[in-house]
């Protein structure tokens, strides 16, 4: 099967996405799952083990403050490795899903081993991106906090005072800096980051060079990969969210109303419940922006991808890197 590459809207992208999933769905889960399944049960290990559960708790004393912070700083170590395990996915993922779009047979371990020699490059490329989306969601952080200070300073000045209109003015402010500091985030990782996976592990750029394709591929065309990707992120948490909390419902109404159920055994349930569906639903973030990717190239390089499809060999390099 070869897709068809021809410009697309956004609803055609999510529908060519999702008809990629279905028909290659134990190989994209299966690409997935080799990385994810280890790093999960990782991830939970550390959470269960160091009892972070229970943080949010009673006040702890004074010689707990030190283990607390030791057991974040623990944490936080391991969401970072388990992030990178995560680009590492992505990357193998991407080229599988290319070669699914232009009718080529791969395997989990051939999406791998293409992806091995472009590995250090894409773990440093985002290594830069996650740096540079930290210190502008900081800054975004810093001045919307400014920006509502003042403001709130301003009205309760001028209301002599009054609680009910500075608490509503309060929960307003907040629900739209939230929303505003997620729009930024979003439109920086689109504008450094959105195909910078492609970029490395399809065409073997690195570095800056993968910004600057990322950049290319989105000029003159940002808006429209900006609002794909916001939409992208929305269905994908929400429908992670939602699938998650009707199971947990599920097991509550009806598992563990009859059967006593440890707090940790609970806790092992419910990460083993998010992970299957993770493992389901994290395909299709990178397949829809795959999709999203050749329809850049297209619009832009269309005598590129035409030249690709009918010359085995000049896809070959490019994906070879």
């Amino acid at each position: 099967m070869t897709t068809d590459l021809q410009p697309m809207s956004v609803g055609d992208i999510f529908d060519e996405a999702f008809d990629l999933y279905k028909r290659n769905f134990a190989l994209f889960a299966g690409v997935v799952a080799v990385v994810n399944i280890p790093a999960q049960i990782g991830f939970a290990a550390a959470i269960v083990g160091l009892d972070l559960d229970k943080l949010g708790g009673a006040s702890r004393s004074s010689e707990q403050v030190g283990p607390m912070f030791a057991a974040l700083g623990v944490l936080f170590a391991v969401g970072i490795v388990y992030h990178f395990l995560y680009v590492i996915h992505s990357g193998a993922l991407a080229i599988a899903v290319t070669e699914r779009m232009l009718g080529r047979p791969v395997t989990i371990g051939q999406a791998y081993r293409r992806l091995r020699p472009n590995l250090f490059k894409l773990l440093i490329t985002w290594l830069f991106i996650d740096t540079l989306v930290g210190v502008i969601g900081f800054a975004a952080l810093i001045g919307v906090s400014i920006i509502l200070s003042l403001i709130m300073a301003a009205v309760v000045g001028a209301s002599g005072g009054s609680g009910d209109t500075a608490q509503a003015l309060a929960t307003t402010m907040i629900v739209a800096s939230i929303i505003l500091i997620f729009l930024v985030e979003i439109a920086v990782i689109a504008w450094a980051g959105i195909f910078s996976t492609h970029a490395v592990a399809i065409e073997g750029a690195g570095y800056m060079k993968a910004m600057q394709r990322n950049w290319n591929l989105l000029r003159g065309r940002f808006w429209a990969p900006f609002w794909t990707g916001g939409l992208l992120v929305l269905l994908i948490f929400g429908m992670q969210a939602a699938i998650e909390g009707s199971l947990d419902l599920l097991l509550g109404l009806s598992v563990y109303n009859w059967m006593p159920v440890s707090h940790l055994s609970r806790q092992v349930i419910e990460q083993a419940l998010a992970t299957i569906v993770s493992l389901f639903v994290q395909p299709f973030i990178m397949i829809t922006l795959t999709v999203l990717y050749f329809d850049q190239r297209m619009r832009r390089e269309g005598f590129d991808i035409e030249l690709a499809l009918h010359n085995p060999e000049y896809a070959a390099q490019g994906t070879a890197g």
